[in-house]
């Protein structure tokens, strides 16, 4: 059992055939049937892993953007490119190597046109004591600009960094894009739900900035500047405008953290 507490089975033979036979049947239909083709394998029930696995595979439509898959904003067809699309691949701690080994195979089925560069993101001590993830991973990203990355662990260790914010931070991956879509005939608590969750991913509460006061009192700084604030409404309303969403809502605490809410 990995560390995170789930054991998983192989998939059955018969679903991984099922998901070939959709994916060639979406060659002629619209970007949205490609959800329910990925959710198959969330759906099913050999593993106590297919939620974190039904995440995973929104990001099948981000790549598949980018690879262009998606070509006409209007007039949505599923046709990839020809060319060979090469993305860092960083399998993670616990459970991260069997998701992304299982988010693999959806985008095998689906017949992208990817090859995985996979990368360990463990972090080191550069000159100076400085915390950074190793160059040849950093290197990677750099010339592939994609990624597909699984849960990371923090060593529970003084001074060491959340591995995931040093990562936001070496690439300014500023802007956390949570798409939440309910999905005809997988069962959930609620139904007709379509939102999408845009949330600033590298100051306020990620900025790092804590210390110990006196034995039992600790101080943490929510740091907060008008240039990242602008960057990311900026992002959410280009966002919404390049997916046809019509409204946008902005979610604050002004009634308690009047100053940093009016940035």
């Amino acid at each position: 059992m990995p560390a995170g507490g789930y054991a998983t089975q192989e998939a059955p033979l018969h679903l991984s055939a099922k998901i070939r036979r959709k994916c060639r049947e979406l060659g002629k239909s619209s970007s949205r049937d490609i959800i329910p083709v990925l959710k198959l394998y969330a759906s099913a029930e050999y593993s106590d892993v297919r939620n974190k696995i039904a995440s995973f595979c929104f990001i099948f439509l981000q790549v598949s953007r980018l690879l262009g898959a998606f070509k006409n904003q209007k007039q949505v067809t599923r046709s990839f490119s020809s060319a060979v699309q090469t993305v860092t691949l960083i399998p993670g701690d616990g459970i991260g190597p069997e998701i992304s080994a299982a988010v693999m195979k959806i985008f095998d089925a689906a017949k992208a046109p990817i090859q995985w560069e996979e990368r360990n993101v463990t972090a080191i001590q550069g000159p100076g004591g400085k915390w950074m993830i190793p160059p040849d991973a950093k290197e990677s990203m750099d010339k592939n600009k994609m990624g597909l990355k699984g849960p990371l662990k923090t060593p529970i260790a003084a001074g060491h960094p959340s591995m995931n914010l040093l990562l936001r931070k070496t690439f300014d991956l500023y802007a956390n894009v949570r798409p939440c879509v309910s999905i005809e005939g997988y069962k959930t608590p609620y139904t007709d739900v379509n939102i999408v969750t845009i949330r600033e991913n590298t100051e306020g509460e990620y900025s790092g900035i804590e210390h110990v006061i006196v034995e039992g009192v600790v101080q943490s700084i929510k740091l907060i500047t008008e240039e990242a604030s602008k960057r990311i409404a900026e992002f959410a309303f280009e966002y919404a405008r390049n997916n046809q969403r019509s409204h946008v809502t902005a979610v604050h605490k002004a009634n308690i953290m009047y100053v940093d809410s009016s940035v």
